[in-house]
């Protein structure tokens, strides 16, 4: 499976996708960030056709993104992905790659009011505060965010990052065959316990139990109308 965490900067995505991988068996975090930081440099240095201030708009980071979160996805289970996606466009293609391929692929997207977000960002750059291009793409994201496009919404103004992590964990259950993953796999352990009772139960009716402790000689001891009729007993 693959989560994509989606939402403005400084929103708390990559907080809550270290939250899922530590609830999650078998995951992984993977951040397209630091190989879009790379890709737009070298697009700088380099004699290269793409140049852009924004390295989403690079088709070789869309490329390499898509291709690393299928490498990671080879040796974890599920793999969660927090990007700030603000061109439909550009998380469609993310989304149609693997869900053509069959591969169970979620999106939700963490919203806040603007100044929300902005709070949040002069707390985590308390030094230097956010720099304008941070500025800038965080209200471009909490404009569009709210579009259904983005679906699924999670609201987290008022919630704290391990309550959002809880809603995305709840909403992934609810989706796994039935009200959660969890319950359906109580379930099939009960049906199993029970049938391995019942085989239990019918291989003890099979055979007299007091002739297997004492002996063929004292047949008939135990008393039981299956293993024990009554012309034994008599």
């Amino acid at each position: 499976m693959i989560i994509f965490i989606n939402g403005s900067f400084g929103i708390g995505k990559t907080t809550v996708a270290r939250l899922l991988a530590a609830h999650l068996p078998n995951s992984a975090v993977f951040d397209p960030e630091p190989v879009g930081l790379l890709l737009s440099r070298l697009a700088l240095l380099l004699p290269l056709a793409e140049r852009t201030d924004d390295f989403q708009d690079l088709v070789s980071w869309r490329r390499t993104s898509i291709r690393a979160i299928s490498l990671a996805l080879r040796i974890r289970k599920t793999v969660i992905v927090p990007m700030a996606f603000s061109n439909v466009s550009y998380l469609g293609e993310f989304l149609s790659h693997f869900r053509d391929r069959a591969i169970p692929t979620r999106h939700f997207c963490l919203t806040a009011p603007h100044r929300v977000v902005l709070a949040r960002l002069h707390a985590r750059e308390r030094r230097r505060g956010p720099d304008r291009w941070q500025l800038r793409r965080s209200a471009e994201c909490c404009d569009v965010h709210s579009a259904p496009e983005f679906a699924e919404h999670i609201p987290t103004a008022d919630h704290s990052a391990l309550e959002v992590a809880n809603e995305v964990l709840g909403r992934i259950h609810r989706g796994a065959d039935g009200p959660s993953a969890a319950r359906v796999a109580d379930s099939a352990a009960s049906a199993r316990s029970g049938r391995r009772s019942a085989q239990s139960r019918s291989a003890g009716r099979s055979r007299c139990c007091c002739s297997a402790r004492r002996g063929y000689a004292e047949r008939g001891r135990c008393g039981s109308e299956r293993c024990c009729p009554r012309s034994a007993r008599d």
